[in-house]
């Protein structure tokens, strides 16, 4: 069996004071300025990555902000795969993202709007020839932990809604799911220990009736 394996390199400057970075993807620490990515098909049994056949690579840039704002991939052979631009708010905030295909060409457009916390509230996907494909809406509770998520198609027609509840340590505890037509299609549980690692997670065809259920143990180190 095969595997994949990414290797990254940075192109960095580090100033004398901790960076506040908001790039939870990459969790890069200093001042970044260029990320590459090399994925390689692999050998797991293999201990030398030379050996391994190169897949595609991935440039990334940053601002001065340490907020990333494009990405390009390649193939092996050195042409584009894809290519990805971000724009931000002077707030640091990711408020619109296109893709875009080998050619250049417009492949999809997102908008992103957030509320007075700064917590992603909407999002909205538009093809290619700028029409509305899907709106997505989002709601916390006053501890800012998300309590619903509604999407919706481009002409407003409900196409699923989540609804989230929390136990007092702000775990997950359950999670309902309904359908396009507003009823009710399925749940989900979720158990911790008294470490807060998930226990159980369970899920349900129905609000009682149980389809299957999952179990976790852990080591001491609660791996």
């Amino acid at each position: 069996m095969r595997g994949l394996l990414l290797i990254s390199s940075f192109i960095i400057t580090v100033s004398n004071t901790q960076a506040q970075n908001d790039n939870i993807d990459y969790q890069l620490k200093g001042k970044v300025k260029s990320l590459v990515q090399s994925e390689y098909e692999v050998n797991p049994k293999s201990k030398n990555i030379e050996n391994g056949k190169l897949l595609a690579k991935f440039y990334s840039t940053f601002n001065d902000k340490e907020n990333i704002i494009e990405t390009i991939g390649y193939e092996p052979n050195g042409n584009i795969k894809y290519r990805t631009a971000f724009l931000y708010d002077s707030q640091g905030k990711n408020i619109e993202k296109k893709t875009f295909n080998p050619d250049g060409s417009l492949d999809g457009h997102y908008t992103f709007g957030y509320n007075e916390q700064g917590k992603l509230s909407e999002s909205n996907y538009y093809d290619f020839y700028k029409t509305l494909v899907t709106k997505t809406i989002i709601r916390y509770d006053s501890a800012g932990n998300l309590v619903e998520r509604i999407d919706y198609d481009g002409n407003g027609i409900l196409g699923v809604k989540c609804v989230y509840k929390y136990n007092n340590k702000g775990k997950e505890i359950e999670d309902i799911r309904y359908n396009k037509l507003g009823k009710f299609d399925s749940r989900f549980t979720s158990n911790y220990d008294s470490l807060g690692n998930i226990s159980e997670y369970v899920y349900y065809s129905t609000m009682k009736t149980l389809f299957w259920t999952d179990k976790y143990k852990y080591d001491r180190e609660g791996l």
